[in-house]
Formats: C-alpha cells, structure tokens, sequence
C-alpha cells in the first residue's frame, strides 16, 4: 500500500538555464517521469527518498533554488522544503487555536 503525498516542485532561480538539464537529472534519479512536473508542476507519488533525492540534486545544480511542497494523506501533513547547493530548509505548517476568551462569550451569552 504505502503513503501517498502530492509534490509540487518550483524553480525559482535558474540564473545558467539548467532547467531542462535538472528535469533528465530529476527523471533519472527518482525514476518519475520529469514530464509530470514541467507540464502538471505536481504529481502523487510515494516518494520516501524525497529529502535525500533533492539534496544530492541541488549539489548538482548548486546555483538553482527549488522549492517542493508536500500535501500528505493526513489532513495537517502539509510542508515546504527549499534546497539550494545541498542544503535544505523544511517546514511544517505551524496549527493553533485562535484566541478565545471563553469565561468572556459565557457572559455576554448566559441567560
């Protein structure tokens, strides 16, 4: 079975035109098809490697910023990572509650 997530992947910079080149790289690597990003920008995969596939990817490109989204089958597994010459910045979506002062909406609501 496994755990499906939907990728979206951005180029942000490309100061030497590598795109194309990133895209055999990326096909070759992760064994998806590079067309799947260029022409959709997201695909559903099981995709466990993802972490590790960028990072040695962007030390192939170092001057290119990417920047992959993640939506997972669990509602709150949302995240972005950017990668820039090996290294990688991950977040996850950050959730709270609102502020709600309940002592005060009894009051203004009692009978």
């Amino acid at each position: 079975m496994g755990y499906y997530t939907w990728y979206t992947l951005y180029i942000l910079k490309d100061p030497d035109n590598q795109e194309e080149k990133f895209y055999e790289d990326f096909e070759e690597k992760t064994k998806y098809s590079s067309g799947d990003f260029q022409n959709f920008d997201t695909m559903e995969a099981k995709w466990y490697n993802w972490k590790e596939d960028m990072i040695e990817l962007s030390k192939k490109f170092p001057k290119m910023l990417f920047k992959l989204e993640g939506h997972g089958e669990e509602s709150l597994d949302i995240w972005i990572a950017h990668f820039c010459n090996g290294q990688c910045n991950h977040r996850k979506i950050q959730t709270h509650w609102e502020e709600f002062d309940s002592e005060e909406f009894y009051n203004n609501n009692k009978s």
